[in-house]
């Protein structure tokens, strides 16, 4: 079952729409949601949805998702969070009318790194890897193999909470169909013994 890691997750900001089975994870992400801290904007929004479960130690999470990426930020993909100054997020976020696989490491302030694929459609994966205080983030690419997109200090505690997360900033609230998003894939496995240069 591709979801099955999900049957006891629980919401953080549960979204108005959204529906679940151990197939399909289906998300309308609300207009202005967003997870971001400081940077740049001094905006400190903690209105993403992020649907998680517990993990701990070190671990790899994969995750694989379809969005209809149409409004500049609109953003899709996986979330680790100890609270609302400590957190990563990465996946594909809509940017300069573009889709780009991106990463937002927060540690009391956020920072954000991006590499343009531009036009992507059907499921894409992440791959968010913990070893130590280590991060690293990848994408997949058209020949299946991960590539890196971030390696990141980052420093939690052994317990920490994993999942999908799904945003839209710049949605205006009047237009009800929302960024639509859904996972087909989502699993939590042992992390790999060389990340930095995994296949």
């Amino acid at each position: 079952m591709p979801l099955s890691f999900l049957t006891s997750a629980s919401w953080h900001n549960e979204p108005s729409r959204w529906t679940f089975n151990t197939n399909s994870l289906s998300i309308v992400a609300e207009p202005k949601s967003d997870f971001w801290r400081e940077t740049n904007s001094g905006a400190h929004p903690d209105s993403g949805h992020f649907f998680s479960v517990a993990c701990k130690g070190d671990f790899s999470v994969v995750a694989e998702f379809t969005g209809n990426y149409e409004v500049l930020y609109d953003q899709v993909g996986l979330m680790l969070r100890v609270d609302k100054n400590h957190w990563v997020k990465c996946g594909i976020e809509y940017f300069d009318r573009v889709t780009n696989f991106t990463t937002v490491v927060t540690q009391g302030v956020s920072d954000w790194s991006a590499v343009q694929c531009p036009y992507l459609s059907g499921p894409q994966s992440v791959r968010l890897v913990r070893k130590g205080n280590v991060i690293y983030t990848h994408f997949k690419d058209t020949n299946g193999r991960w590539r890196l997109m971030r390696l990141a200090n980052f420093e939690a505690p052994q317990d920490v909470m994993v999942g999908p997360m799904a945003c839209a900033p710049l949605r205006d609230l009047s237009e009800l169909k929302g960024f639509r998003c859904s996972f087909s894939r989502f699993t939590i496995t042992d992390a790999p013994d060389d990340p930095l240069h995994a296949s």
